[in-house]
């Protein structure tokens, strides 16, 4: 069974619900490592070298990375990206420090940062795994750096930010298939301890910057649920020897990006595979602009046969075809979802036609009917009941997934 990415609230109509719009974005700003970048692997940009097969353009993925993929459903495109391998949260500080931008820009601009899993490869990588001085020493620096990073983008006029988790490390096939339980556990706990830190940081960082919308999209959580429950996502989590497997050392670099391993959760060693970054992406989608019905304008009388509405939606995720499921009323014993209609998401603005099915008049109590107060059980039947038509739509979006 394909997950369902998305689904908006079910809208009630008794009269007509209006819900208001997110504001829209003109472009996507990212600062951030290799999870990122689109241009920063030359592996995969240079033609006479033979991983360019295993590689899609300048990422380290078969496909397009999250912050393409977000862009993209917001309706609108990556217009800077300073991402690559291994920059971590003292980089991002440098990097945001010099970076400029006019106010108009960055207030209409979506800003993401996220580099702290880079802070956590420094720490293992450089042979100290099992050391908690050295966790403690970078998760202390790397918040704050990323706080710093906060403020000055706040400063520079950014109004929204996306700041993700850490994953968890111990996880990464990179670590997990060469390290032993004790050092994994520690990686565990100090991804859990570094985002602890974070979480608290970014608190700090609305306080302080009470103009700034920050969203903290859970990858840590996300990972490890694709990992647990890949099927739902239409994933598969390759195991050798105990510990998930990338793709391409899978099939021992003889595949390429769009045929075997396209489904894997992990690219390499240490990426997503293209279709977890299209869930990454719908993740954050999710926090930074949620669908939802902002009008819905009738066509005909509620108590018509057949009642045609148009239903505005706004922050339609682009790329994602979806469709309309309706219901007469919750009220009826034994009531279900009906699917009203498909249609596909081509503008984050959409007018949607729907016929809906007559709509049976509902008896809710009213009219003349005397009441007694505190007379439970002994309550006379309203003389006059009042004829009511409901009416409720929801939204779903099933994940497609198509290369790149």
């Amino acid at each position: 069974m394909k997950k369902l990415i998305q689904i908006a609230t079910s809208i009630v109509l008794l009269g007509w619900a209006v819900l208001p719009s997110q504001a829209a974005f003109t472009s996507v700003y990212v600062f951030g490592d290799a999870l990122s970048t689109t241009t920063g692997n030359t592996a995969g940009l240079d033609p006479s070298d033979g991983e360019m097969k295993d590689y899609y353009g300048g990422r380290y993925s078969n496909g397009r990375v999250w912050v393409e993929v977000l862009a993209q459903r917001l309706g609108t495109t990556v217009g800077y990206n300073l991402s690559y391998y291994d920059c971590n949260s003292a980089d991002l500080s440098n990097n945001v420090k010099s970076f400029n931008i006019s106010l108009s820009v960055a207030t209409n601009t979506l800003f993401v940062v996220w580099g702290d899993n880079a802070d956590l490869f420094d720490v293992v990588n450089a042979g100290n795994g099992d050391n908690q001085s050295a966790y403690n020493k970078v998760i202390i620096a790397g918040t704050n750096d990323e706080l710093f990073v906060i403020k000055n983008l706040a400063a520079k006029g950014v109004q929204t930010l996306v700041m993700p988790s850490v994953v968890d490390i111990s996880q990464v096939p990179y670590f997990s298939q060469d390290y032993t339980t004790a050092y994994l556990q520690m990686m565990h706990n100090e991804s859990i301890a570094y985002n602890l830190a974070f979480s608290n940081m970014l608190n700090v960082a609305r306080q302080a910057c009470p103009g700034l919308t920050i969203y903290e999209p859970d990858f840590f959580s996300l990972l490890n649920t694709v990992l647990t429950n890949g099927p739902a996502y239409g994933l598969t989590n390759a195991i050798y020897e105990g510990a998930t497997i990338d793709a391409l050392d899978y099939y021992d670099y003889k595949n390429n990006t769009n045929g075997l391993g396209t489904n894997f959760v992990y690219w390499d060693m240490l990426d997503p595979s293209a279709k977890l970054h299209e869930i990454m992406a719908d993740e954050a989608m999710q926090m930074v602009a949620p669908v939802r019905v902002s009008q819905v304008t009738p066509l005909s009388p509620l108590s018509a046969a057949t009642a045609t509405n148009v239903l505005t939606i706004a922050n339609v995720p682009v790329g994602l075809s979806g469709f309309v499921e309706g219901t007469t009323n919750f009220y009826q014993k034994g009531w279900a979802w009906t699917t009203m209609t498909n249609f596909t998401s081509i503008s984050p603005v959409q007018s949607i036609f729907v016929n809906s099915p007559a709509l049976p008049p509902i008896a809710l109590p009213g009219g003349n009917g005397p009441i007694t107060p505190g007379g439970a059980g002994n309550q006379p039947t309203p003389t006059n009941a009042i004829p009511s038509y409901w009416q409720a739509y929801r939204l779903k979006f099933p994940l497609a997934w198509y290369w790149p």
